[in-house]
C-alpha cells in the first residue's frame, strides 16, 4: 500500500548518506588511468569499449552515452552503479512483500542497505551492479511467470532476460 512504499522510500532516502560516503572514499581510493590509456581520447576508448569489450553491451551503452552527458569525473561515472544498487535493493524489497510479506522484505533490505559487500560493489564503476539489477529483476520477473503464466508476464519476463544479457 501507499505507507509501505512511502516508509521504503524513506527509509532510503535515510540510508542513502552511508552509500554516498563510500561512494566518495572509493572515488578517493580510485587508480588514475596509465599513461598509454591517457593518449586515447575518451570518445575513442567508450566507443572501442562499445564496440570491442566482452562484457554486457547494455552498460558500456549507457555509460558512453552517460558520460556524454555528465562528464567523466571519478563520482560522475560511479553514481549509475550506485543507482543500479539501490535499484537492487527496492526489486528485492517488491519481490519479497509479494512472495513472503512485509516483514521478511523490509529484513533482506535492511541487510542489502547495511551489507559492506553491496555497498562496495554498489561504489565501483563496473558493470558488477548492472548486471546483478537486471538478473535480480529477470529472476523476480520469472518467479511471477511460474505462478501467474500470463502473455503479459512472458513479455515481461523475456525483456527482463534481454537486458540482462
Amino acid at each position: 500500500n501507499c505507507l509501505q512504499a512511502l516508509c521504503a522510500h524513506l527509509a532510503l532516502c535515510l540510508l542513502r548518506p552511508l552509500r554516498l560516503g563510500a561512494l566518495q572514499r572509493a572515488a578517493v581510493r580510485s587508480l588514475h588511468a596509465s599513461a598509454a590509456q591517457a593518449e586515447v581520447t575518451v570518445h575513442a576508448l567508450y566507443f572501442a569499449l562499445l564496440l570491442h569489450d566482452v562484457h554486457n553491451p547494455l552498460y558500456n551503452a549507457f555509460m558512453y552515452g552517460w558520460i556524454r552527458v555528465f562528464g567523466d569525473s571519478e563520482v560522475s561515472i560511479r553514481v549509475p552503479t550506485l543507482l543500479a544498487g539501490s535499484g537492487m535493493i527496492v526489486i528485492v524489497w517488491w519481490w519479497l512483500r509479494e512472495r513472503f510479506g512485509p516483514l521478511q522484505a523490509w529484513w533482506a533490505t535492511a541487510f542489502l542497505t547495511l551489507n559492506p559487500v553491496h555497498i562496495w560493489y554498489s561504489c565501483e564503476a563496473k558493470n558488477n551492479m548492472f548486471t546483478v539489477f537486471f538478473v535480480t529483476l529477470t529472476l523476480w520477473r520469472l518467479d511471477v511467470l511460474a505462478r501467474t503464466r500470463t502473455a503479459r508476464h512472458v513479455a515481461l519476463a523475456a525483456i527482463a532476460g534481454a537486458l540482462a544479457i
